[in-house]
């Protein structure tokens, strides 16, 4: 099978872009036959294309259009069999270093510039003597 796929990624991407694009209408279409998975389509492509735009990591997105759904059904689930309120999730010390591991990794491309802008701006201005 790799070498198959090795043939398929020196296509020119001329020719596979477009290829990809179609697939991706037919299979978003084919989920629900339903007009909105086009918008659904559109939407992540274009937030996808901002995040590259200002350097946020675009594998997470797709993580989270594939799997999120499922996993949200199975939250819900959860909370009703075990007939429990949402901050029971934060009610355990892992559960809240993992919400804090979540928004760090959320907030730490933002960081990393942050830091790097402050670097650049501390290398301009000249040392005091």
């Amino acid at each position: 099978m790799v070498g198959v796929l090795v043939k398929i990624l020196k296509t020119p991407p001329r020719v596979l872009y477009p290829i990809v694009l179609i697939l991706s209408f037919i299979g978003a279409y084919t989920l629900g036959y339903s007009t909105i998975d086009f918008y659904i389509l559109i939407f992540a492509g274009v937030l996808g294309l901002f995040m590259r735009l200002l350097d946020y990591p675009i594998v997470p997105l797709i993580l989270a259009l594939i799997v999120g759904g499922e996993m949200e059904q199975n939250l819900r689930r959860s909370l009703v069999i075990y007939d429990q309120p949402v901050d029971m999730l934060f009610a355990s010390p892992i559960t809240i270093v993992l919400a804090l591991l979540t928004l760090l990794s959320f907030s730490y491309p933002l960081l990393i510039k942050l830091v790097k802008r402050k670097r650049s701006t501390n290398k301009d201005t000249p040392a005091s003597t």
